[in-house]
């Protein structure tokens, strides 16, 4: 009798073992699942687009930007500039109206030619190419990392009306991904469809990131 309780004791220990063992394997399973889940949303959100219909800053200083109406050339959008003495794109508007008025010609130009192409501006500083495209009509993907910009091309997009055009992105771009930092290819994830709800096939390039141009092109893949 006491052989049969301790062999019955012995499997009932036994039994418990196993399932503790395929409970614990069974969490294990689920926290890798969880962990990975986790890990590839991380990976996704290094993406930060910015919603032009919401605030970005404190009211009383979003009012204090020096915003005015650049040089006409077709036509005559809004730009929210920096104070000239620190900035030199700031410092020729405030002079001139306009900043690299030849390339904006031959920019402007070309769009009007190829109606079915969406703008993309990789350092798009306070919008100035943005904003001409936007007013155009085009659909843009603009990608800048500095806040202060970021700030100005928001007050210019929704005083120009043109925020349903316009896809902002405050990043960086590189030849690797960071917290704040994406790769060209992940534009590729952000790109609006045409208004007929096709994919856009071609694309106008502008790129402006302070000698890191190169970098930006070693991970291009897609």
């Amino acid at each position: 009798m006491k052989t049969s309780l301790l062999f019955l004791i012995i499997i009932l220990a036994l039994i418990s073992v196993y399932l503790l063992y395929d409970l614990i394997d069974l969490d294990r399973n689920n926290l890798k699942i969880f962990t990975s889940i986790n890990i590839e949303n991380k990976r996704q959100n290094h993406i930060k687009i910015i919603d032009l219909s919401k605030e970005v800053c404190p009211k009383e200083k979003y009012d204090s930007f020096n915003c005015v109406n650049l040089l006409e050339i077709y036509i005559s959008p809004i730009l929210c500039i920096h104070n000239k003495e620190i900035d030199i794109t700031s410092q020729k508007i405030s002079r001139d109206g306009i900043k690299e008025k030849n390339i904006i010609e031959f920019f402007l130009d070309h769009l009007l030619l190829n109606t079915e192409s969406l703008f993309i501006d990789i350092g798009s500083h306070v919008g100035l190419y943005s904003m001409f495209a936007a007013k155009l009509g085009r659909d843009v993907v603009a990608v800048e990392a500095f806040s202060e910009n970021i700030f100005r091309f928001h007050k210019a997009a929704n005083l120009n009306n043109v925020i349903e055009k316009i896809t902002l992105l405050n990043n960086a771009i590189s030849d690797k991904k960071g917290l704040t930092t994406i790769i060209l290819d992940d534009l590729i994830d952000v790109l609006p469809k045409q208004p007929n709800g096709k994919g856009y096939k071609k694309a106008v390039l502008k790129i402006d990131i302070e000698g890191y141009e190169p970098y930006a092109f070693l991970s291009a893949r897609k």
